[in-house]
């Protein structure tokens, strides 16, 4: 008895023969990755000194310069480098503290800029400001040996410790000194 070949059985064994060629084909290049923790909730509330709902009001660059931790680029002839950040301070106004000091008015944010791309693979997540916009945002902080404030979740990734608050933010004043 004759086999039936018709177009779907032919049509399998190509999808079957190019879909072993693409596993090949990707079990071949080599992976490049960089391990990035997840943060929780509770993470960012136990490592923070400061969470806050703040404004920026300022943003100046300084002239450090210093290696992201934990990220490289690596260049066309295969050599992996440090990732340069440019120094940044951003200077808040508070408009409410969730927790630590609830009579600081302001404060100020170390973080990075790029100075460099990573080609084809996972960048940094850092954070910038424009202050002309003037967005709320909530952060999660940790308070430095030098009084300044950085992301819970590290100089690399501070977006995942620092949010934009979308629409407007109003503080209401407290009635606890009308009781």
């Amino acid at each position: 008895m004759p086999r039936f070949r018709g177009p779907l059985v032919v049509g399998l064994k190509t999808m079957k023969r190019l879909a072993l060629l693409l596993l090949l084909a990707c079990l071949s290049l080599q992976a490049k990755a960089r391990e990035i923790t997840p943060f929780t909730a509770d993470m960012l509330r136990d490592g923070s000194d400061l969470i806050a709902i703040a404004q920026p009001i300022s943003v100046k660059e300084t002239s450090e310069r210093a290696p992201l931790p934990q990220i490289h680029r690596t260049d066309k002839n295969g050599k992996d480098t440090p990732l340069i950040g440019a120094g940044l301070e951003t200077e808040f106004e508070v408009l409410t503290v969730l927790k630590g000091n609830p009579t600081l008015k302001h404060f100020v944010l170390h973080h990075y800029r790029e100075t460099g791309r990573v080609n084809g693979e996972l960048g940094p997540g850092l954070v910038s400001f424009d202050i002309k916009q003037k967005n709320s945002f909530i952060l999660f902080l940790k308070k430095t040996a030098d009084g300044r404030y950085e992301a819970v979740s590290g100089q690399t990734d501070p977006n995942m410790s620092i949010r934009t608050i979308v629409g407007p933010f109003f503080v209401l004043p407290s009635n606890r000194g009308s009781q």
